[in-house]
């Protein structure tokens, strides 16, 4: 349990909803021990990030200087009558990079303690030594030797090698946080991106996750029920443009699937830029709920659409290593790729098939089966190798050029001729 004592109050009240802030102080080794195991793994927050100014964290912590206060929400609490606050569990809203870094601080502390209590010539060790003796125990932690010989030094010259003394006060310093309560997933991603604004941008694919953050239930059971052949990855895991380079077969990117399904919806291709993030929370009322309210959008986010989708990328992706190998598996790895394809088949869908607008994914598949070389991907990466990207939006250009080779397939369906990629790349700009 973590306790803290209340410093200050407010309550914000809107839309018939009360949520309570309270400003706290508490001891900042008592927040460590009382992380859960799984802290990191929060929805809402991204990856570690590297910043060399966080990984200098231990010389405030050995200072005892003041560190910004960490935003908390809390899960499950109870405020008693002395002005203090037990809370049982809790969620990092605002503050993951610190506390990944005095977590670290933390755990290096009880390994030099661990250490030092065995071991009386630990202070005699030089760097190179501490490197030799403990590289796989610092390792294991994800620490280093500057942070074990700068929490040495402190033992020695600050607590006159006192273990007691050292164990009691050196990470006891003092902490303020905010511990938000009665919040819901749409009001904590929106205090998070507030509290990031003036820090790292929070990338735009990674926004888009969060808009649609409800649906990670749903596609984490697929992963489930088709192993092997449907793997989520997100943008806190793995960057987009990282993917498109190291993809395997039944790996799939949550943002391209969003940025493929909204462009499905519209029939065009879309972009994945701050207007779209703007876009589709301007066009849901209820965005983080269970009423699917995106209006035009409305159904393309429905369980048996979505069904669809994954049963089609599923049999898209075999088709891809089975005629084209690897080649075929790095090719929808790109967002242009896939949005071009669902733009098309969006667009199409609305023509041929009003009433089941999944009928399309089919109508594909087939197509793809009368001619196994209809997409002629090594002519597609050819003709787009011949493009001067210094000049042109590239991926801009991959989206425009693969819906038209889609629309080419679909539109010469009776033919099934191959795709045409020097019409699709033709100059225009």
């Amino acid at each position: 349990m973590f306790k803290v004592k209340i410093l200050d109050f407010l309550e914000e009240n809107y839309q018939g909803a009360s949520r309570k802030c309270f400003l706290v102080s508490g001891s900042l080794k008592e927040f460590i021990e009382n992380l859960s195991n799984d802290y990191r793994e929060y929805d809402v927050q991204r990856e570690i990030v590297t910043n060399v100014y966080l990984d200098n964290l231990i010389d405030t912590v050995v200072k005892k200087g003041h560190i910004p206060s960490i935003i908390l929400v809390a899960d499950t609490y109870s405020i008693s009558t002395d002005n203090e606050i037990n809370i049982n569990s809790f969620k990092i809203l605002d503050g993951l990079q610190r506390t990944y870094r005095l977590k670290i601080i933390w755990d290096t502390v009880k390994l030099f303690l661990n250490i030092a209590k065995d071991d009386k010539n630990i202070i005699n060790l030089n760097a190179f030594d501490i490197s030799t003796k403990y590289r796989s125990n610092l390792k294991e932690i994800n620490s280093s030797v500057i942070i074990f010989e700068k929490i040495k030094t402190s033992f020695i010259t600050q607590y006159n090698e006192n273990l007691a003394a050292f164990e009691e006060e050196f990470f006891n310093n003092k902490q303020w946080f905010e511990i938000w309560m009665d919040l819901s997933l749409k009001e904590q991603i929106e205090k998070m991106l507030i509290a990031n604004a003036g820090h790292k941008q929070v990338s735009i694919r990674h926004q888009l996750e969060l808009i649609f953050l409800h649906l990670l239930p749903y596609f984490e059971k697929q992963q489930q029920e088709h192993v092997g052949d449907f793997k989520l990855i997100r943008e806190k895991e793995m960057s987009s443009i990282r993917f498109s380079k190291v993809r395997e077969k039944g790996w799939f990117h949550f943002s391209h699937l969003i940025s493929s399904i909204l462009s499905f919806a519209k029939g065009v291709p879309l972009t994945t830029n701050a207007d779209l993030v703007i876009e589709v929370q301007n066009n849901s009322s209820t965005i983080m709920t269970e009423e699917y309210d995106y209006k035009e959008y409305y159904n393309y986010f429905n369980y048996d659409f979505l069904n669809n989708v994954v049963d089609f990328l599923i049999k898209f992706d075999d088709h891809l290593q089975r005629y084209y190998g690897e080649n075929g598996i790095k090719w929808i790895g790109k967002e242009g790729v896939l949005i071009g394809i669902f733009a098309s088949l969006g667009k199409y869908s609305k023509v041929y098939h009003e009433s089941d607008s999944s009928a399309i994914f089919h109508t594909f598949l087939n197509l793809l089966e009368r001619n196994e070389s209809i997409l002629e991907i090594e002519k597609y990466e050819y003709y787009k190798n011949q493009i001067d990207i210094s000049k042109v939006n590239i991926g801009s250009i991959v989206k425009q050029a693969v819906m038209k080779g889609i629309d080419q397939i679909i539109t010469n369906r009776d033919s099934v001729l191959p795709i045409d990629w020097s019409i699709c790349f033709l100059k225009r700009w």
